[in-house]
């Protein structure tokens, strides 16, 4: 809700008609540490420097860019507690950005190639130990942000079920996270 000088309120509407946002649909949405407003969409990644106003910087997949997004279908973006972003995509794996300067962005990518149990990534959490969990539609992946490893769980062990849904988590103040799926909830603590 935007407030006019005359003190009325209205609401307002940021599309691709009205800006540079490249799609109209939108995943997920993050305000960073610095402020800045980053949009998960159906077409890409977009950051705005002022939420408010100004252009949107778009990050695209480039089958010739190793250090691009990895798939333009961007779900789910998390900022951790060392002030790193991470990006969920519906077929490329988990993005880290790396480096940014003004509209240029370079990406580490991490996919069922290097360890991660599918590339369809719906959700990501980070637990009170520093460590990353990243659901996808194939089980739990816990990474270690330290060492670099990836652990997978699904149901061979423990899990309830192995298909979890887009944007579907939660960490609770006592460090419970919650994942939603096609069977419920997975709670992890």
């Amino acid at each position: 809700m935007v407030t006019d000088k005359n003190g009325n309120r209205y609401f307002q509407n940021i599309h691709s008609q009205n800006s540079n946002l490249g799609s109209n649909m939108v995943r997920h949405i993050l305000f960073d540490a610095r402020g800045r407003m980053w949009v998960a969409t159906g077409f890409g990644l977009y950051m705005r420097e002022n939420p408010r106003k100004g252009d949107f910087y778009s990050f695209f997949y480039n089958p010739d860019n190793p250090n691009s997004l990895s798939y333009n279908d961007v779900i789910h973006i998390l900022q951790d507690s060392d002030k790193e972003l991470w990006f969920g995509t519906l077929g490329g794996g988990l993005n880290q950005l790396q480096i940014m300067n003004d509209s240029v962005a370079k990406f580490k990518r991490f996919n069922s190639s290097n360890g991660l149990s599918n590339d369809v990534v719906l959700a990501i959490l980070e637990d009170n130990n520093g460590k990353l969990w990243i659901s996808t539609e194939n089980g739990l992946n816990r990474y270690n942000k330290t060492t670099g490893t990836i652990e997978v769980f699904n149901t061979n062990n423990g899990l309830s079920f192995n298909m979890f849904m887009e944007s579907t988590c939660l960490k609770c103040q006592n460090g419970t996270m919650l994942f939603g799926g096609y069977k419920g909830i997975e709670a992890l603590n």
